[in-house]
């Protein structure tokens, strides 16, 4: 009996990169850098995102001793994780002293500090070390790309690839596919 394989291919991701003025001086860094230790931050730390990188970027800081606050456009911060997540890490947020501004987006990063307007047109401009961009990731398609247009190759594109998502999607997304190719159905990568 022939063992056959099946190649599913989860493509890192690259972050999204803000375009407004003043994101490339060398006092604004990804979260990434910052949470692999790449980089070397100031004392007064700028978040700009407040979904779930952000906020364990935040806390990693802010237990270091750093003065950390974090600016989010939406109405809270974490609303791409569960509530009891968003519940426990507000309150380790909280006990260390993390200032959260909702509801303000980010409009320049002048020198050593950062301006935000609010969604009733104030205005918010607090001085900085650093600016940690968290502002999510896209798919890194290159790859994916070259794969796909290999002769010979059946490629089943799942999580990362598709869509930015956490590790629960990329398990579900790579399950849903294996049992659609084996049943004979290819599922529509959209969905998975």
């Amino acid at each position: 009996m022939a063992t056959r394989f099946l190649r599913l291919f989860a493509a890192r991701t690259k972050p999204n990169h803000l375009d407004l003025p003043g994101v490339d001086r060398p006092f604004v860094h990804d979260a990434a850098d910052v949470l692999s230790g790449d980089v070397d931050v100031g004392d007064r730390i700028v978040v700009v995102g407040g979904g779930l990188v952000g906020a364990e970027v935040a806390i990693e800081l802010a237990e270091t001793g750093k003065h950390v606050t974090i600016v989010e456009m939406l109405s809270q911060i974490m609303s791409d994780c569960t509530t009891n997540d968003r519940v426990a890490f507000g309150e380790w947020l909280e006990e260390l002293g993390v200032v959260i501004h909702v509801d303000h987006i980010v409009t320049e990063i002048p020198e050593e500090s950062i301006v935000a307007v609010g969604a009733t047109g104030s205005l918010l401009k607090l001085a900085v070390d650093s600016v940690v961009m968290a502002v999510g990731n896209a798919p890194d398609r290159e790859l994916v790309e070259e794969l796909l247009q290999a002769p010979g190759h059946n490629v089943y594109e799942i999580g990362d690839s598709i869509r930015p998502g956490k590790i629960f999607d990329a398990n579900y997304s790579r399950n849903r596919t294996a049992l659609g190719v084996k049943a004979g159905v290819s599922a529509d990568p959209k969905e998975v």
